[in-house]
């Protein structure tokens, strides 16, 4: 979660209390791994509350992420094992009784003493002790309550706009899947909490979220379910789309022309990007840019000719070093800056966002793509050591985690290539070694005698059947 646009806290926490409860985890342990999921913003607050909690008890507990009653600490206790309860009985020698009396029969008895019943004990382990959280003082309760977000009815239905109406060469099931994304998160801005906590809410939010997904899909698949009015549930709709997609002619031309699916950022706050950066992207890239997004220069403007502000095609930053040719600006208008008050991004000479030539925009602090200044970790790090400055001195030169990594298996492979593959099984070829000299060219014969009688037996019987003894002995 980094607060951002179609993030909310709300869905965030729904989803972490989930998350815990499938998982039993601990308030405590929960509480670290929420920190670890924050970004931006909500991590640097998230983190100041946890260092400050002993001194502001306004924020006390807040390494915990939710309530939690008190739990007495109790050591650990071994297993017993069970023991049977026995009589007394007294020592007596050999040629008496029990009754005390001479019975040269009697072999006597050495006694035993007299035990009591012990039921068996499993072993039982130490339990520490967790302190009392209240719900409205813990790590939740606090991000609640700051990053909430206010409930504006005009901008919740502007934002439904955005995604309500199928786009062209958009396919039915890639509407449908973002629209059910983007539709949570305007639930929650759309409606209150004492609104969405009502009976028959989720009922009424479902039925409001079908008729808007069968108003915005396209005009063919539109006949296709008024042609079978048995369609009618939302899961049924989501079968539907993908069968007309797949198997009839109409649904098939019209999947063609359309644009694949590809991910981008999800809406949902918890999410996790599977897919492996380019050659220089950071390992978390925040957002996705296109070459043909950029707001192309005017003709008579100062770019104009090949090489754009100054000779070469090339901008400079205020760093002084040269940015790469490609500087198209990003999907946003106008630059973004931290709450520092720095740009998020390196930019142009014009103020736009200046971008490699991947297309992706470098940090303002560290120069490596494709992260903002208010996520850069370098900075972080140095922010946590009290380091605190605009920039990095060497900001263009630092290399980013792929590059390290690829670094890295250069080296392996540039060794395996000299010292050979020990996983592929086949040697690398290797100059002979020094031999030792062998002057005795008479085979030397070994004699073997056989002593045990049985063996002997076996090898009479081996010969006496027509089998050579050398051929079956090994």
């Amino acid at each position: 979660f980094s607060d951002a646009e179609g993030e909310n806290i709300v869905i965030f926490a729904r989803n972490a209390d989930n998350f815990m409860r499938q998982n039993l985890i601990p308030s405590l342990e929960m509480g670290m791994i929420i920190i670890y999921n924050l970004k931006g913003e909500p991590y640097i607050r998230a983190k100041r509350w946890r260092d400050t909690m002993d001194i502001d008890p306004e924020r006390v507990n807040a390494d915990h992420w939710c309530q939690q009653d008190f739990q007495q600490a109790s050591p650990f206790l071994p297993f017993i094992p069970m023991q049977q309860a026995q009589e007394f009985i007294a020592a007596r020698p050999a040629g008496m009784n029990a009754a005390g009396q001479a019975d040269p029969n009697d072999p006597g008895h050495p006694g035993q003493p007299a035990l009591p019943y012990i039921a068996m004990r499993p072993p039982v382990p130490a339990v520490r002790e967790q302190v009392a959280v209240d719900a409205n003082h813990c790590l939740k309760s606090y991000l609640l309550h700051t990053f909430q977000k206010r409930i504006d009815i005009t901008a919740a239905e502007k934002f439904l706009a955005s995604f309500r109406t199928q786009q062209a060469k958009q396919t039915c099931t890639d509407f449908i899947d973002v629209f059910m994304t983007k539709f949570e998160y305007y639930i929650t801005v759309r409606w209150t909490a004492a609104e969405r906590d009502a009976p028959n809410f989720r009922q009424n939010a479902n039925a409001i979220r079908l008729q808007y997904i069968r108003e915005g899909l396209c005009r063919e698949f539109k006949k296709h379910l008024d042609a079978n009015p048995n369609v009618i549930t939302q899961q049924q709709i989501d079968d539907e789309a993908q069968r007309w997609a797949r198997e009839t002619i109409d649904g098939r031309e019209f999947t063609r022309n359309c644009k694949k699916s590809e991910a981008t950022q999800a809406t949902s706050s918890i999410h996790m990007d599977n897919d492996t950066p380019d050659e220089d992207e950071e390992e978390d890239i925040q957002e996705h840019t296109s070459a043909a997004s950029g707001d192309r220069a005017s003709k008579g403007g100062s770019n104009r000719g090949r090489g754009g502000g100054n000779r070469g095609g090339r901008h400079t930053n205020p760093n002084g070093k040269n940015l790469p040719k490609n500087t198209t600006s990003l999907n946003i208008k106008k630059p973004t800056k931290d709450a520092e008050g720095f740009f998020n991004y390196l930019q142009t000479n014009d103020g736009k966002v200046a971008l490699n030539h991947k297309n992706h925009p470098m940090c303002y602090y560290c120069g490596v793509p494709s992260h903002p200044r208010s996520e850069c970790r370098l900075r972080l790090r140095e922010l946590e050591g009290g380091i605190k400055r605009p920039f990095h001195p060497s900001r263009g030169n630092l290399p980013s985690g792929n590059q390290l990594r690829k670094e890295a298996a250069n080296q392996l492979s540039n060794a395996a290539d000299q010292y050979g593959n020990p996983w592929l099984g086949i040697p690398a070829n290797q100059a002979p070694g020094a031999q030792w000299a062998n002057n005795n060219t008479q085979p030397n014969t070994i004699t073997i005698t056989i002593t045990d009688p049985e063996d002997q037996k076996w090898l009479a019987q081996a010969a006496s059947s027509g089998f050579d003894p050398a051929s079956v002995i090994t």
